[in-house]
């Protein structure tokens, strides 16, 4: 893999990912946490080579070197396509997410990588080819492919999967994805009540926008009867169960029901 200049981790994103690493870390000091990184890198753990590099990009707890940086991305990318090639797919997905990042986006290595993910159960896999479907990222715009890896990865759990094929569903403007209600509204439900935590950020404590979406989308749907009978108890519900995610939406439409 070759190393984009231009993307290079930037000082300040280091800082946060490594500062968040940190947070983990009880009881050490940044250069006793960035040592323990060195240990478990050499020992061939690709996740601990990446902490590290952000270590040196920001100079915390060592001393700010670029190349070491470079090094260490080039490091973790061998192990993790090592381990993708051994048939896990949450390296593949850690590969693919390598080739975005650090190689200028380069959709032609990082999509085979994706759906080899997906191949292998990795719910984000699917939704990331899903993407690549749907934009034309790497590969044609196919919407019906794009509806299907959306779904894959909903059924997988992912929240954000179960969002975007429900408003596929729901809206009917993506030929040849027919409009059908009932099943756009059962993916928002899936979305907002039998979502799994998938995401690497939601490894921090940052909940999945979309999982209030959902709650969010079903409240609407119960208010106007898409897909389901008009009911506004169950309205009220959802719209404050998407207001206690933080969906702004959810806790203006629960006030314009007098809650």
């Amino acid at each position: 893999m070759t190393i984009k200049k231009s993307l290079k981790l930037a000082y300040a994103f280091a800082l946060l990912f490594f500062a968040q690493h940190l947070l983990h870390a009880q009881n050490e000091t940044p250069e006793q946490t960035a040592n323990r990184d060195q240990k478990s890198c050499d020992s061939g753990n690709p996740t601990d080579c990446l902490h590290l590099s952000d270590a040196y990009v920001a100079g915390i707890g060592v001393t700010k070197d670029q190349d070491k940086a470079t090094a260490l991305i080039q490091q973790a990318a061998g192990l993790y396509q090592k381990a993708c090639d051994g048939g896990d797919s949450t390296a593949c997905l850690k590969t693919g997410d390598m080739w975005m990042k650090y190689a200028h986006g380069n959709y032609d290595s990082a999509n085979p990588l994706y759906r080899k993910a997906c191949d292998g159960g990795n719910s984000t896999g699917c939704y990331n080819l899903a993407v690549a479907y749907a934009f034309g990222y790497g590969l044609p715009v196919d919407n019906a492919q794009a509806a299907a890896f959306y779904q894959k990865a909903c059924d997988g759990g992912h929240a954000s999967g179960c969002v975007d094929a429900g408003f596929m569903y729901s809206m009917g403007l993506k030929s040849p994805v027919p409009q059908d209600q009932a099943r756009g509204t059962a993916l928002f439900r899936k979305a907002c009540e039998d979502h799994k935590i998938v995401t690497d950020e939601q490894y921090y404590g940052i909940l999945d926008d979309n999982i209030a979406t959902g709650c969010e989308e079903l409240g609407n749907a119960y208010k106007s009867g898409l897909g389901v009978p008009i009911d506004m108890v169950q309205a009220a519900a959802f719209y404050r169960k998407a207001c206690d995610l933080g969906n702004s939406f959810g806790c203006d439409n629960l006030k314009k029901l007098g809650q």
